[in-house]
């Protein structure tokens, strides 16, 4: 369904990398130098996994990009919730902008 609906925008390029985050920022996906403006981060939901998605992807966002964190809300302390609330809710570079559903939503400045 993602793929379909990103394939109707005319503008941008989406990068598909199904990989952990140190691999997917690896140079064989993007260029060391690329900004993204759109950060997705869903797959291990443990706390240390949350951490190294966020360590890896944060130095590489442009200014006013959106990060959303999956399962980061409403799920009883999930790992992915607890970074969320702990790190990235107290870090101010980041403004939460919105959580719907499991879905925590922030914008990086």
């Amino acid at each position: 369904m993602a793929k379909n609906h990103v394939s109707s925008v005319s503008r941008g390029k989406v990068v598909w990398v199904k990989d952990i985050s140190p691999n997917a920022a690896s140079p064989k996906w993007v260029p060391p130098e690329k900004e993204f403006d759109f950060i997705f981060v869903d797959g291990d939901h443990s706390y240390e996994a949350v951490r190294i998605d966020f360590d890896t992807w944060v130095p590489r966002l442009a200014q006013k990009a959106i990060m959303a964190f999956h399962d980061s809300y409403g799920r009883n302390n999930a790992g992915s919730e607890r970074f969320v609330n702990e790190v990235v809710t107290n870090d101010n570079r980041f403004r939460l902008v919105e959580r719907i559903d499991s879905l925590s939503v922030f914008e990086f400045s």
